[in-house]
């Protein structure tokens, strides 16, 4: 069986999508495409059980929807502070760096 969710990609990312079909890849794989309607670009995601005897409950797919929207949290986040988490790496390695030329 294979059931589709579908996302705005302006809203959404690929990288979101595969970060949560990983999640849930010991059950489901999924098939991810970018389709055009109305104007709009979507990303579409097509799941599919990977044992026929499991079916894909209303719960796998609204967790699989709660986990897209995580991810896509976590990349703004990652992306909002990687030039924080910069500095202190670099500050970190310059410290031990230098401790290691005297």
């Amino acid at each position: 069986m294979t059931w589709d969710l579908q996302f705005l990609s302006e809203v959404y990312e690929a990288e979101d999508v595969q970060r949560a079909l990983h999640k849930i890849s010991d059950k489901y794989s999924g098939e991810i495409r970018v389709i055009e309607e109305n104007g709009a670009k979507y990303i579409v995601v097509n799941v599919r059980s990977v044992d026929d005897d499991i079916g894909a409950p209303d719960s796998v797919l609204k967790n699989l929807q709660i986990e897209i929207q995580d991810q896509s949290l976590r990349r703004k986040i990652r992306k909002d502070t990687e030039q924080h988490r910069n500095l202190i790496l670099a500050h970190t390695f310059s410290h031990l760096t230098r401790s290691n030329d005297g």
